[in-house]
């Protein structure tokens, strides 16, 4: 069909037409996140404890959950409303985190592009100069520290009080 009177054809209207601006989504739809300050009771937990392992430094490592999980691509940011950084994540998925006051004033999350459910979000203590294979003890129970720090208030509250009366998840025998 012809266009009518008064209407011009649509390569005319394209032609005449400004440039339609690029949108690029750099999103995730419903991605992995954690608060900020709920890392840092993990941060606290480490420095509290520090003398578990006194060479190791506190870190995190992001797990994949499953073998089609990988960290290729992954980026760690730290966001907010009114600020977002690049958190530096590692080849093997450890990654340190600054203690940032604005950041936790704002209720900044830490926020990964990839989706909820891919990674497990750990605490990763390590003492330098260890082979491969080798775990020292101390670093484990300051990992279990900073672990049950991030998570206690996750724990239902009958739950929570059975573990701080037991003497706490990572110096009982009763609690694995």
């Amino acid at each position: 069909a012809a266009p009518s009177a008064g209407t011009t054809p649509a390569s005319a209207a394209d032609a005449n037409a400004e440039p339609i601006a690029e949108v690029d989504v750099s999103a995730t739809k419903n991605p992995d996140w954690k608060r900020y300050r709920v890392m840092l009771k993990g941060i606290d937990a480490f420095d509290k404890q520090h003398v578990l392992a006194p060479q190791a430094s506190a870190r995190f490592i992001l797990k994949p959950r499953t073998a089609a999980a990988s960290l290729s691509g992954v980026t760690l940011r730290l966001a907010s409303d009114e600020q977002s950084s690049p958190i530096t994540l590692a080849e093997n998925g450890t990654f340190s985190l600054p203690r940032d006051a604005q950041a936790a004033q704002d209720n900044a999350e830490l926020m990964i592009n990839r989706k909820k459910e891919l990674f497990r979000w750990w605490p990763y203590v390590r003492s330098p100069q260890l082979a491969a294979n080798q775990r020292r003890l101390g670093d484990l129970r300051l990992e279990c520290e900073m672990f049950w720090a991030i998570h206690y208030d996750d724990l239902p509250f009958l739950a929570r009080n059975f573990v701080r009366a037991l003497g706490g998840p990572c110096k009982s025998n009763k609690v694995t």
